[in-house]
């Protein structure tokens, strides 16, 4: 069977049904099994290599015994990576191995320093227009938007501005095969000069080391609207006995309606997507937050 077809969500149900008959024996790695898979990845953090090793060994034992292999083992941790099999260490590996779609933009992470990078390449966009030597048209404008994979919202604000000089587009009437106009093609140059220095940005993988320690872990969303577009961010504001830690967790933008609506609505639509992440937040994390404001 394969992933993809009609009959692949069978596969999903034999796993979990599967790992549910070792709960008590591995009741950790089947709790893994159900929460860290994302369809054939299997996706987990650990704070020592001992723990890493115990789960991710049961969860490869669990698997086996109905036949799914698991292989391909990478860890910032080089003691992991050799006991787990992985062969030949990696510089980045994506973490959108699933998609075979030419959305080659992806997060990737960068094993030996631990940071997220974001590594640019296009496909079907003429080289003119990744070069600026050439005015890009309406359909090149939405490939090179939908083409970055940034699950995170680390770039949202950044990308907004590329989604905002979309929907202008649709309001001069342009057909797909058109080139943008001068006033668009200045707003386009100014952010593609900008998106050159993708390639310079790090993220770190660990939100804070101080988790394990902390006093106090809180969660503040941050929301606001305007006429062009809405936006909620997400920070966990980590108390411990050093200082206190204020990271992103992440963030959503949303362009405004073409019809004109009035800011009290915007900001409504912006006090319902705020919630809705901040949800996504605790429920997807095992963080304990003692507070939530929004």
């Amino acid at each position: 069977m394969i992933f993809g077809a009609v009959c692949s969500p069978c596969v999903e149900f034999v796993k979990n049904h599967n790992a549910e008959s070792y709960r008590s024996q591995y009741p950790k790695a089947v709790s893994a099994i159900h929460e860290n898979f994302y369809v054939d990845d299997y996706v987990a953090s650990f704070d020592t290599e001992e723990h890493a090793l115990q789960i991710c060994l049961q969860v490869v034992q669990i698997n086996a015994n109905v036949g799914f292999e698991l292989r391909d083992f990478s860890s910032n941790s080089l003691n992991v990576q050799i006991v787990m099999n992985v062969g030949e260490s990696v510089e980045a590996i994506c973490l959108n191995r699933q998609s075979q779609t030419e959305k080659i933009l992806e997060m990737y992470w960068n094993v030996t320093s631990d940071l997220f990078q974001f590594l640019t390449k296009f496909h079907r966009i003429a080289k003119e227009v990744i070069e600026g030597k050439r005015v890009p048209t309406k359909r090149e404008l939405l490939g090179i938007v939908m083409a970055i994979f940034d699950p995170y919202g680390i770039l949202a604000n950044f990308l907004l501005v590329a989604k905002v000089l979309f929907q202008e587009t649709w309001k001069t009437k342009l057909n797909w095969d058109d080139l943008l106009p001068p006033t668009l093609f200045q707003k386009w140059i100014l952010w593609w000069d900008e998106f050159a220095r993708i390639g310079n940005f790090f993220v770190p993988r660990c939100s804070s080391s101080h988790l394990n320690i902390a006093k106090e872990v809180q969660l503040h969303t941050f929301m606001d609207a305007s006429q062009l577009a809405f936006v909620a961010t997400v920070y966990l504001r980590i108390k411990h006995q050093y200082a206190v830690d204020v990271v992103f967790v992440c963030g959503k933008t949303r362009t405004a309606s073409k019809k004109l609506l009035s800011m009290p609505r915007l900001e409504l639509q912006a006090a319902v997507l705020a919630p809705r992440l901040s949800t996504l937040v605790i429920d997807r994390h095992e963080i304990n937050i003692s507070r939530v404001v929004f």
